[in-house]
């Protein structure tokens, strides 16, 4: 059994979710805390595989920008462990995580168990976007990322999984808290209503608002 991990950043578990409709995500969950961060992967259709290289930067520069990953400091993510999946077996993605000191550690074939915490968020994101779709039937099934993106947010307001942690993972992760007098978290896929700049109005005397879908929010 592994040990267990209090410093974010120090074991990553990664994963993908599709392809569907086109659309893949790469999922990256941290060990400590249980923050999830998620990236769109766009597809090279000459090979038939997601662009790896770009979604684990995107990552890896989160995990900087807020303070838990910085080889000169000495506070390196030391691992990312996912499934032994091809896109993370290229010359590009080697060079990516060797230049950032980052041991990368693929699960045996057919052994998901060894990267079981993304699994299971996996399954838990899943499942809540497929509630937000039965609730949800009007919304264009091609923007399931977006529900999905929705559904990492409230999974990251959860408490941190570090013991003796009583913040969210949200906070533990980023230092953030959301102001809920001021952030809606309406049901995902709600008509709502909303303003229309002056500038961005079609005419002196045109529409001040317009009805749209609820997809998420940036926090």
């Amino acid at each position: 059994k592994d040990p267990r991990n209090l410093v974010i950043g120090t074991q990553v578990g990664l994963d993908t979710f599709g392809s569907i409709l086109g659309t893949t995500v790469q999922t990256a969950v941290d060990k400590a805390s249980g923050y999830i961060s998620s990236v769109g992967m766009k597809m090279n259709y000459s090979s038939k595989q997601c662009d790896a290289h770009t979604a684990l930067e995107f990552i890896i520069e989160e995990y900087r920008a807020n303070g838990h990953h910085s080889r000169e400091y000495g506070k390196p993510i030391k691992e990312f462990r996912a499934d032994a999946h091809s896109i993370y077996q290229t010359k590009k993605v080697e060079k990516l995580l060797k230049g950032h000191g980052i041991e990368l550690t693929l699960a045996p074939p057919d052994v998901k168990e060894k990267n079981g915490l993304v699994e299971g968020s996996h399954k838990w994101i899943a499942n809540k976007v497929t509630c937000m779709y039965a609730e949800a039937k009007h919304v264009p099934e091609a923007l399931w990322s977006y529900a999905w993106g929705y559904a990492i947010l409230i999974l990251n307001l959860l408490k941190s999984r570090r013991p003796g942690c009583n913040v969210s993972r949200m906070t533990d992760f980023t230092g953030k808290t959301l102001d809920f007098s001021t952030v809606p978290l309406l049901p995902w896929g709600s008509v709502v209503e909303y303003k229309v700049s002056k500038q961005d109005r079609d005419w002196k005397i045109g529409d001040k608002s317009y009805t749209g879908i609820f997809l998420g929010i940036v926090p």
